[in-house]
């Protein structure tokens, strides 16, 4: 078996015994197994989980070396954490003082979440990371103390296990057109072309001048010619972007009317959900806004 795995089993049956310590007709000795299944199970794989901690079903510990959860922490279902995770406290001796972890979480190997502090469903952890704050559904944090960079592209994220963090879309992402309003770059190029050829065709102009003196009328129609397409294009630039600008007003106003009439219920947010909905109206990055906004309104 892995060693996960066993450690999670031993954990399971310490805290059978350590429930039946804390019952009405409980006996000191149960308590006694639990720590010393707790004990055994740490020198045994070196997994040190107190036998109070509660952790859901369909938990997946990952290599599992130095995993140290304590005696408050809450685990959900279907959660994946890597080795060296630490689920700790405030420092204080008694009270509710670990984290709590949601469903569908993953946490990368050698990340520190302290306190007693929520971290939302499917959210993701980098590796090495120090959470102290709570992180919202659907986030992605990373970093010493940890941030915020963005959220989560899948509806699992544990069970993806996405260490290097590649299906996150992140907070301030620039350059991501959806198709809804889609503003090609195509009609931009044209025109930066146009204005490369006008600059080659006044170069080439001033060349003719030059070189043939004689015929000068020809050449200051060819430079007329010139510089009325030179204001044909710089014109075509101005009307795209004022198309751009136009489909721009027309997508915040479609998450403005999303804001004000969806309200979603605890157990159905998510950014998947909300993607599915608005990813033919606006960018990934203004989905993320809308997200973050939707969290602080349910609170």
């Amino acid at each position: 078996f892995y060693k996960g795995f066993a450690s999670l089993v031993c954990h399971r049956a310490a805290r059978r015994h350590y429930n039946a310590h804390n019952s009405n007709d409980g006996s000191a000795s149960s308590r006694y197994v639990s720590l010393w299944l707790q004990s055994q199970a740490s020198a045994a794989f070196g997994v040190d989980i107190h036998p109070a901690a509660e952790i859901g079903s369909g938990v997946f510990f990952d290599h599992a070396s130095g995993l140290v959860i304590g005696e408050t922490a809450v685990v959900g279902n279907n959660c994946t954490l890597l080795h060296g995770v630490t689920l700790g406290g405030t420092g204080k001796v008694s009270g509710n003082r670990h984290p709590k972890v949601g469903n569908n979480v993953l946490i990368g190997a050698g990340s520190s979440i302290l306190g007693n502090i929520t971290i939302g469903d499917c959210a993701k952890i980098g590796a090495g990371s120090i959470v102290l704050r709570p992180i919202p559904h659907g986030a992605t944090a990373v970093g010493a103390p940890a941030k915020i960079i963005g959220w989560a592209k899948e509806n699992d994220p544990a069970s993806m296990i996405d260490n290097t963090l590649d299906n996150v879309v992140e907070i301030g992402a620039q350059g991501e057109e959806s198709p809804g309003v889609s503003t090609t770059s195509s009609d931009v190029f044209t025109d930066d072309s146009s204005t490369e050829n006008g600059e080659k065709n006044s170069e080439s102009a001033k060349d003719v001048e030059v070189e043939n003196t004689d015929e000068g009328s020809d050449v200051s129609k060819m430079g007329k010619s010139i510089k009325d397409t030179e204001e044909e294009t710089q014109m075509k630039i101005e009307r795209k972007s004022r198309e751009k600008s136009n489909t721009r007003q027309h997508s915040h106003r479609t998450l403005c009317l999303f804001r004000r009439s969806h309200t979603p219920r605890r157990d159905s947010l998510s950014y998947s959900n909300l993607y599915d909905n608005l990813s033919d109206l606006c960018t990934e990055a203004e989905i993320g806004e809308v997200y973050l906004e939707l969290l602080k309104k349910e609170k």
